[in-house]
């Protein structure tokens, strides 16, 4: 509640609970002296009769949490927040509606709820582990760009005089933030839409009205367009996504491109990999396409029936992909059942995508191309989620269409029942370099048996689905880590944390990156209320199906040269350099590397000097948008942001040619 009026800048009576709790319980919250005044109605928040009399229907934007019942199951959780959602929509199909979901199937039935913002807290949580695995210090970088109070990330709404101009056009004119993208279709969609039809009724061809349409049915609520090319023409209704204080001139830097070569993305790759490999995680067909929405994949229906298939920006028709063909017909048939539910006469092929892999001439075979390059180190994962079956999926995912991330192995070490330990076991048989242990994580004798001083990188998992309390999962977390530290001091390790006291104590363990969950659960729900589309902005940063956000390593020759050398030799169409992470990788071996150089100082006061800056090294310090002049240290990577409309610049790529 109070990051929520931070950021808006209120006082505690721009808030309305509405909710079940007991009154005395919810009046402990107003001896905070920041909430003395918010106002409180004890009712049920699916009930339109409640909501009514609570005054809901004259909010200017309504924040629908996942209700943590005791004894509740996620199913349960969401259904109540799908429920409150339409009671909304039914009050007033115009208000700014916000929703925390827990499971990405329930995401179909808020579309129809007209939800503006998604908040997915454990699908993003999982996304962000999934991606430290793969780009070391993203943690960092989140807390830079999306902090509550100092947060670089930024959203700037456009006047409508800029609609119909370049994006080039519109971004030059700013001398103080850099611009790093758009956002489309600001506020609230019923309105966006309502003005939309108003346009194409007005269009005098045909052909032009029914593209529009089409292009009405497929408006999404701020839509992320992030690095455009220079001639993309801006929308009504959009804004610019900019951070903060970058240094003057920036925004021309990427005007001028001296590559010829557009680094494209695999996103082809991803949705047939995605259409194949979801099957094997899904219950039920409903599951199965709320998981491939969440993974950015969107089937587009036309004239009763699918036929193409998107990602992000980018379209395939399904005869485009290499989908076996009686996967393809029961994908079809299957999406059909589903948005036709009330239609008996349309069923699925198969009632699950369990009983259409049971059939021995529909076994899909799982590509493992990156199972058989070269290896790059060894994952080690401490503790269970019940995410994490999901987020091994996406790391198989991300190792068969980028080789520079691939891992010798990824090993699990858990204290999993057996029976739920060999269901694991059989689910990831098909990949050899999936290792599962059983046994508690803090255990010196368990750790030793799966060789965790082998290990390159280690993610230590709190254990939030367990029945133990907030202080026994953080206790064991500080333990698995003191332990991992002793075993193996070369490993790059990230750990979770419930309770923030506990970062000094990690941070004393050598921990690179320490996610303290609290404070990121609530970042996501103070930004998905401020209502600017910064969630989805986000959500698309931490995109596993397609790079957006990616990290390498700075060539020899760069460091202790000027940012303007690094701008401009990594001025290349469809990415920008968004800055730099210094002091990257292990701080044991960045510490050992700087005494041993201390150590061959002739100069003792200048080596005494340099033994005291050891202590004071952080790791993975974020420096974005750095000015030209800046000098590039050792131990320092570059972070990239790579472009979400790449079809939008090989065009432009093509017409410049020509």
């Amino acid at each position: 509640m109070k990051d929520i009026l931070d950021l808006h800048g209120r006082k505690s009576d721009y808030l309305i609970l509405i909710n079940n709790m007991n009154p005395n319980k919810v009046n402990e919250l107003r001896l905070d002296p920041k909430l003395q005044n918010f106002y409180f109605y004890k009712g049920d928040d699916t009930s339109l009769e409640h909501l009514e009399a609570a005054c809901a229907a004259t909010a200017d934007k309504v924040l629908v949490l996942a209700d943590q019942k005791p004894n509740s199951s996620a199913e349960e959780k969401d259904f109540q927040s799908v429920l409150t959602c339409l009671a909304m929509d039914r009050i007033n199909p115009e208000i700014y509606l916000i929703t925390e979901i827990i499971l990405p199937k329930f995401q179909l039935y808020l579309q129809h709820a007209k939800v503006e913002e998604v908040v997915y807290s454990s699908f993003n949580e999982r996304a962000l582990l999934c991606n430290i695995a793969l780009n070391s210090g993203m943690y960092n970088l989140f807390r830079v760009l999306f902090d509550i109070h100092q947060g670089q990330l930024d959203i700037v709404l456009l006047p409508e005089e800029k609609e119909g101009k370049s994006y080039r056009e519109v971004k030059s004119v700013l001398k103080d933030r850099l611009v790093i993208g758009l956002l489309e279709n600001v506020g609230n969609l019923t309105r966006r839409k309502q003005e939309k039809l108003k346009q194409v009724q007005q269009l005098p061809s045909i052909k032009k009205a029914i593209q529009g349409l089409r292009e009405l049915k497929e408006m999404e609520s701020n839509m992320p367009v992030l690095h455009p090319p220079p001639n993309y023409q801006i929308k009504s209704n959009s804004a610019l996504i900019v951070l903060k204080s970058p240094p003057n001139g920036l925004n021309q830097v990427y005007d001028t491109y001296g590559a010829s070569n557009l680094a494209l993305s695999e996103t082809k790759q991803l949705i047939e990999f995605n259409l194949q490999e979801t099957l094997l995680q899904s219950s039920s067909w409903r599951e199965y396409f709320g998981l491939l929405a969440t993974n950015s994949i969107k089937l587009l229906v036309d004239e009763g029936t699918i036929h193409s298939v998107q990602s992000g920006r980018e379209i395939y028709k399904l005869s485009e992909l290499e989908v076996d063909e009686e996967l393809t017909k029961e994908i079809v048939q299957a999406y059909l059942a589903e948005i036709h539910a009330e239609d008996e006469t349309i069923q699925a092929f198969h009632p699950t995508p369990e009983a259409f892999l049971s059939g021995s001439r529909n076994k899909v075979k799982l590509r493992s191309h990156a199972l058989e390059a070269d290896k790059k180190g060894r994952l080690f994962i401490l503790g269970w989620k019940p995410e994490l079956p999901e987020m091994l999926h996406f790391l198989i995912i991300q190792q068969f269409v980028n080789s520079t991330v691939e891992w010798k192995d990824i090993t699990v070490v858990a204290n999993l029942e057996e029976a739920f330990f060999i269901s694991m076991q059989e689910q990831f048989a098909n990949f050899d370099n999936i290792r599962l242990f059983r046994g508690d994580v803090a255990d010196h004798d368990v750790l030793k048996m799966a060789q965790i001083e082998t290990a390159t990188k280690v993610l230590i998992l709190a254990e939030t689905a367990s029945k133990k309390s907030f202080n026994e999962i953080d206790a064991q977390t500080v333990l698995a880590t003191m332990m991992v530290s002793e075993l193996n001091k070369r490993a790059y390790k990230v750990a979770e944390i419930l309770d923030k006291r506990y970062e000094t104590t990690l941070a004393h363990s050598k921990v690179e990156e320490i996610i303290a969950l609290d404070e990121f659960s609530r970042r996501l729900l103070a930004l998905g209320s401020h209502g600017k589309g910064i969630t989805n902005v986000l959500k698309e940063f931490i995109n596993l199906e397609r790079t957006v956000v990616s990290f390498i390593d700075i060539p020899q020759q760069f460091v202790g040269q000027s940012m303007s050398t690094l701008y401009q030799a990594h001025t290349v169409p469809g990415i920008m350099v968004l800055g730099i992470l210094e002091e990257a990788g292990n701080m044991y071996v960045r510490k050992s590397e700087k005494i041993r150089q201390a150590q061959f100082n002739p100069q003792i006061q200048t080596a005494v000097e340099e033994l005291a800056r050891v202590k004071e090294l952080n790791p993975n310090q974020v420096r974005i948008a750095p000015p030209p002049d800046h000098l590039i240290p050792s131990n320092s990577r570059l972070i990239l942001l790579h472009s979400s409309d790449h079809r939008g610049w090989e065009d432009y790529l093509e017409a410049s040619d020509n």
